[in-house]
């Protein structure tokens, strides 16, 4: 019995290690405090792998917070799947906001938008017509990026959290609404894929004696 169980627990290990679920990030900074992060997003359509990467800086005073970010689409040009908009919400909320550079495709910001599967956001970034959506000339194309900046002003004496961070693709394959999976999955290596698959085999098979 021993023998038999031997593989599928280290099978049932395997799993349990490449498959974890990623969590939702959630970003906490300091009264007068300084922080970088990047935010992942991804999903698979079909076959084809959708995904983009946000690195933001954030400088916070007691009055506003300071933005610089730098947004890569990740996703094969080839695909014809541009990124729209991207959002978060931020606690406390801010009450205006100043662009500082504005992006070679990401020209448009606001407070309090709308966006499609999340109710509102509230702050926005988008590249054509409104954070919802629009035409796709203006979005920022597969294996391309691009950098903005912008101040949001607030009552932040007490620091900022930011969480709900979404991305919205949009082209050839369609619209799709993501919510980020930071830290990115982690995608399993061939040999710990055959591993899975001789796990799952030898699982099948101790099933099949034990009940004999």
């Amino acid at each position: 019995m021993i023998r038999l169980l031997r593989i599928p627990i280290l099978a049932c290990a395997a799993l349990a290690i490449t498959t974890g679920t990623a969590k939702a990030a959630s970003i906490s900074i300091l009264a007068n405090g300084s922080k970088s992060f990047d935010i992942y997003w991804s999903l698979v359509v079909g076959s084809t792998p959708l995904s983009a990467v946000g690195a933001f800086k954030v400088d916070l005073t007691d009055s506003y917070a300071d933005f610089t970010v730098g947004l890569a689409n990740k996703t094969a040009a080839s695909a014809g799947e541009t990124v729209h908009s991207i959002g978060f919400n931020a606690d406390h909320n801010g009450t205006g906001l100043d662009v500082t550079d504005s992006g070679d495709y990401f020209k448009s910001f606001g407070l309090n938008q709308k966006f499609p599967g999340y109710k509102t956001v509230d702050l926005c970034v988008w590249g054509s017509q409104n954070c919802s959506g629009g035409a796709e000339g203006s979005n920022l194309p597969g294996a391309k990026s691009d950098a903005f900046g912008f101040r949001l002003f607030g009552d932040f004496t007490q620091g900022l959290r930011l969480d709900n961070f979404v991305v919205k693709f949009q082209g050839d394959l369609g619209s799709f609404e993501v919510a980020d999976t930071t830290p990115p999955r982690s995608v399993p290596e061939p040999s710990t894929l055959a591993l899975l698959a001789i796990g799952a085999a030898a699982m099948m098979l101790s099933r099949r004696r034990i009940l004999q």
